[in-house]
């Protein structure tokens, strides 16, 4: 049998398992009084314990959603179908409006004279019987008395000279047209003498 040898290593692990030894045997004693007495609470540790545990859980819920939004761990939802977009509908024509009626009175140049069929008019325009200039047309002339024309949209007949024969209106005749702006009226007949020249200073009977 070999003896034992002592040397500096089996030293070294013999004085820490006293050591060990020693401190456990220190402790044994309080070790079934910790076991079987009550721990120690007041209310102000209590609603620090409480405190904390809700934040832990309001912390512990946001941890577990930003792990679950990752698509590593959570699959994504499904896209949204695009919204669909109705084409705009564009208005119907409502078409060319009417054109405004004609003014019920003749509104251009006014007319000089009438000569031939050629109507004069104050601004210098000279426009002959058929043709249209700046909007105007003759369509008639009846000279010197009236002109028809066309303008705006509107035929109108314009008085040049007016057509009196005892008051009453009307036209001349060709044979014994007036001279243009004077009044045709009726002579007096002279009574019948028979030949005779009738005697200026004879009294009435």
């Amino acid at each position: 049998m070999r003896p034992l040898a002592i040397n500096t290593p089996l030293l070294i692990n013999t004085a820490a398992i006293a050591v060990a030894v020693w401190m456990f045997g220190s402790k044994l004693p309080a070790l079934p009084s910790a076991l079987f007495t009550e721990g120690l609470e007041n209310d102000e540790t209590s609603a620090f314990l409480s405190e904390y545990l809700e934040n832990h859980a309001v912390d512990l819920q946001t941890y577990q959603a930003r792990i679950d939004g990752r698509s590593v761990f959570f699959l994504p939802p499904a896209p949204k179908e695009p919204t669909q977009i109705k084409p705009v509908q564009e208005a119907e024509p409502l078409g060319t409006p009417p054109p405004p009626p004609p003014p019920p009175n003749y509104t251009g140049p006014s007319v000089r004279f009438l000569v031939g069929n050629e109507v004069y008019f104050h601004d210098g325009l000279r426009i002959k019987l058929g043709e249209e200039k700046q909007g105007i047309r003759i369509l008639a002339v009846d000279a010197p008395w009236t002109v028809n024309v066309a303008h705006a949209g509107g035929e109108y007949e314009l008085t040049v000279f007016e057509r009196l024969v005892r008051g009453i209106e009307k036209p001349p005749s060709k044979r014994h047209a007036p001279t243009p702006g004077l009044l045709v009226v009726d002579t007096p007949q002279e009574p019948a003498t028979n030949g005779r020249r009738p005697d200026l200073h004879q009294q009435p009977e």
